[in-house]
């Protein structure tokens, strides 16, 4: 986006926006022929990672227009993480949930904390 006539913030066309990302990478030093689509995977990576999380991905597949959400998932995935690690935490957190859904099921669990009405026996 740019600062219009009277301060109005405007989009930029893909050609003026192209221009833009070389004009960056050459201020920055760089002889890097930077585009917009480069950063989408960034885009991606950053938008998987706010507080919308998992529904991100339904939302940059409709965004990016991408025929399944494995690619959008590839395109949020970071490279730089270790699968195995995200594998063994995902593992970790189900098993505190079973161990939760479990604990809930025993006759004398209370579930409302005891505030509710007692039964009458």
């Amino acid at each position: 986006m740019i600062y219009g006539k009277y301060n109005q913030i405007t989009a930029l066309s893909g050609v003026a926006s192209r221009v833009a990302m070389l004009r960056l990478a050459s201020k920055a030093g760089q002889d890097w022929k930077l585009s917009p689509h480069q950063c989408r995977r960034t885009y991606a990576r950053t938008c998987v990672e706010s507080r919308m999380g998992r529904q991100a991905l339904v939302f940059l597949k409709w965004q990016f227009k991408h025929s399944s959400i494995s690619m959008s998932q590839l395109y949020a995935a970071n490279p730089a993480q270790d699968p195995a690690l995200y594998e063994d935490i995902l593992a970790e957190y189900f098993d505190i949930k079973k161990d939760l859904l479990e604990s809930w099921s025993h006759p004398d669990q209370r579930l409302s904390g005891g505030a509710g009405r007692k039964s009458s026996k």
